[in-house]
């Protein structure tokens, strides 16, 4: 009995394993393969994992994604000092266990994060439709965009708010557009993020192990609410950036905080002015960029002098690969270029 018992618990990891891998085999094949499948999961099936996982992880008042990080490292220190201690290498079963939970964990991200990526997008769903733009129509978006931003205050320092008035801004986005109707667990501050955030240029992260949306508590206060309503719209089902910085900017132009308002209009405004500089002159651009208002140069400028530091570092490089290489494996086939195309969707919007 003995005997087949540790017979038993040797063969577990090994099938456990196996049966992992054909599982995330077959979530991509199915996501990529069979027609509308990404929908009806997206639908039926991810809510659940929102309202239940990040509904009782929103209950926390830390992050749980940042909690789980910290004891992975700390734990893979232990890993190698034990073994270097005892002088001994780690062996066949010791592996298995741990390419095991690398699998169900890749596999949780498959399932509730990576299929998403091939729903239909959520500017289908509301019936827009992006096409080519002439510089006429980008310069007429940032008037507009401009426009907004004279209704709007700067987002003070304490910002303790802005998780609960994010969560309201995305629910009340979600009575108009009824895709987006979810339950929006409360956005959680990375406190580490000066140093595990910032260096490689990181505003927020969505958590699909967590269900949670975590955001970069050191960087501007303007980069604040915009950055949280981005992450959120991840947990809506909705993974591709540019659809999450649309959303993002819809929900904070809607809300009624003017904070909001002035964030997602700012970072609106900054990625249309980014495309107007590649198709107008200088001239032209540093016209249009002197129609903001001068509060708002200001704080175009902090934000600009934070991440200075950070930018052409090895750091934000391999980080701004990997990114790129994440996105384009997820079909985004622009990789981080795909932020921009936000300037589409506006478009598509407003013209």
């Amino acid at each position: 009995m003995f005997v087949y018992k540790t017979y038993k618990t040797k063969r577990f990891f090994p099938v456990a394993a196996v049966t992992l891998a054909v599982l995330n085999i077959a979530a991509l094949l199915l996501t990529r393969l069979v027609p509308r499948f990404a929908d009806f999961f997206s639908d039926n099936v991810y809510p659940f994992w929102v309202k239940t996982v990040g509904f009782v992880v929103g209950f926390l008042p830390f992050s749980l994604w940042e909690a789980l990080i910290a004891a992975f490292i700390l734990a893979v220190i232990i890993f190698i000092i034990f073994h270097i201690v005892k002088k001994r290498f780690p062996k066949g079963k010791t592996w298995y266990r741990l390419l095991t939970a690398l699998l169900a964990v890749l596999l949780v991200f498959n399932i509730f994060c990576g299929v998403n990526y091939y729903r239909e997008p959520f500017s289908a769903q509301i019936g827009l439709t992006t096409d080519k733009y002439t510089k006429e129509q980008l310069l007429s978006v940032i008037d507009i965009l401009t426009v907004g931003l004279e209704d709007s205050e700067p987002t003070a320092t304490d910002n303790n708010d802005l998780p609960t008035l994010a969560v309201l801004a995305m629910s009340n986005l979600s009575d108009k557009y009824a895709v987006l109707r979810t339950n929006y667990p409360k956005p959680k501050p990375i406190l580490t993020a000066r140093y595990t955030m910032s260096p490689f240029l990181v505003c927020g992260i969505y958590s699909a192990l967590t269900a949670e949306a975590n955001y970069n508590n050191d960087m501007p206060q303007s980069d604040k609410p915009f950055t949280i309503c981005h992450e959120l719209s991840h947990l809506s089902g909705f993974m591709q950036e540019e659809e999450a910085n649309f959303i993002a900017f819809l929900a904070c132009a809607e809300s009624d905080d003017p904070r909001f308002r002035r964030s997602g209009y700012i970072r609106a405004v900054v990625y249309a002015l980014n495309a107007y500089s590649t198709v107008a002159t200088a001239e032209e651009y540093d016209l249009a960029a002197a129609k903001l208002p001068a509060s708002v140069q200001e704080e175009i400028a902090e934000v600009n002098d934070y991440w200075k530091p950070f930018r052409n570092t090895k750091p934000a490089k391999v980080s701004s690969a990997v990114n790129d290489t994440y996105l384009k494996v997820n079909g985004q086939s622009e990789g981080e270029r795909s932020y921009g195309r936000m300037v589409d969707l506006l478009i598509a919007y407003y013209i």
